[in-house]
Formats: structure tokens, C-alpha cells, sequence
């Protein structure tokens, strides 16, 4: 079928791949000829199935290329959550949905550390915003990131948007010591940065109080 498809010329043999024509086994490689095509292809897909193949890809790169994951972690969490979010649209809130949630979230977040080791603030907040969007509000592993997102937020003057995420952790009975005590890390940065006096000092009030109560 598939070399069927390179006689019609709607796909083509990786150029990087020279197998044996007589052959064909799993390792040869084929790439759309065009990127319409593959567009097409793929909008032609229902959901189901374009969830189906996120996973099966982000499964396939997680155990065949496990050494390289390190610079993977983005393309994973793509897949992933793309899995999720057709799943969501396709059968709501369910169990499978949030199984993939939690794995996008957690790929994504080892993305923004990889992120945020090179100082690159603005892939640092976009790859956390995506992985808290996934997550609900109750998730411990959202509120993990939260103290987390509020540094890039302060660094481009969201100093709104980082006060609540600090202050949504502090308030919750939920968040583990270690994101309380982030969340108390990161609550003078707005302050620090330009933030004014009088949005900031309420926060530094609870914190401290919150601190001497810990």
C-alpha cells in the first residue's frame, strides 16, 4: 500500500533512508511529498483516530528514542496533548482523557526546565501555560507549576497574573510543602521587578505570616 502510494507520488522514501526496494521492513521511513497533502490527509482523520496516532507517536518516540528524550520533551508533550485534547472533544472529561493530561503536563514542564536552564523566558511561560491549561484545578501537579510560571509572568510585566498564581498555591489545602515554599520564594518578585508597593505588600504580609505558621 504505502509504495503504491509513491507511485501515485502522494508520498516519497526518506531521502536520509536508502533501504532495499525488495524489503520493506519497519525501518524504512516515508514522507509526504508535499505538506498539503499531509494536511489533508490528516483532516481527513476523525478525532478518535487523530488521538489515537498523538499517543501511538508520543509512546513510539518515548521508547525507541529514550536516550534522546532530553531534547524531546516539547515534541512529546505536543502529542500528548493533542491526544488529550481530541479525546476531551470527542468523550468529555474522562479517565483516559486525564491520563494523557498528566503525562502532556509532565513533558511539557520538563521542557520548560530544559527552558528556563537556557534563559528563555518566553518558552518557559508558554510551555507551562500549556501544561496548567491541561490540568484541573485541584491537580497537585498543576499547583507544582504554578510558582513556576510566575517568574516568566513577572518578567514580562503580568505582574497580576503572577500575583494570583502565587497566592491561588498559598491559598490552597492541597499544595505540598515544597510548592508552598516556592510559591513563598517567588511572592517578592513582582515587588522587586517594578511591581507597586501597594499590590505587593499584602502578599509579603500573608507570606510571612504564613512562614512563621509553617
Amino acid at each position: 500500500r504505502l509504495m503504491g502510494l509513491v507511485r501515485k507520488e502522494l508520498i516519497r522514501l526518506d531521502e536520509q533512508e536508502t533501504p532495499d526496494l525488495d524489503v520493506l521492513d519497519e525501518e524504512i521511513r516515508f514522507r509526504f511529498r508535499h505538506q498539503l497533502v499531509r494536511d489533508a490527509a490528516y483532516e481527513a482523520l476523525p478525532k478518535h483516530e487523530r488521538a489515537r496516532l498523538h499517543e501511538a507517536f508520543a509512546d513510539w518516540m518515548e521508547g525507541t528514542l529514550a536516550n534522546r528524550m532530553e531534547e524531546l520533551h516539547e515534541v512529546v508533550g505536543h502529542h500528548l496533548e493533542q491526544a488529550c485534547l481530541y479525546v476531551r472533544s470527542v468523550g468529555g472529561a474522562t479517565a483516559a482523557a486525564e491520563r494523557l493530561a498528566e503525562r502532556a503536563a509532565d513533558q511539557l514542564g520538563a521542557g520548560a526546565d530544559k527552558a528556563y536552564s537556557r534563559g528563555d523566558m518566553a518558552a518557559l511561560a508558554r510551555l507551562l501555560e500549556r501544561a496548567t491549561a491541561l490540568l484541573p484545578a485541584d491537580s497537585p501537579r498543576r499547583l507544582a507549576l504554578l510558582p513556576k510560571l510566575a517568574e516568566p509572568w513577572t518578567m514580562v510585566g503580568r505582574y497580576a497574573e503572577a500575583q494570583a498564581a502565587i497566592a491561588e498555591v498559598l491559598a490552597s489545602p492541597i499544595a505540598d510543602p515544597s510548592t508552598r515554599a516556592l510559591a513563598l520564594e517567588m511572592i517578592e518578585l513582582p515587588l522587586a521587578l517594578g511591581a507597586s508597593l501597594a499590590e505587593s505588600d499584602p502578599l509579603v504580609d500573608e507570606a510571612l505570616a504564613i512562614r512563621r505558621r509553617l
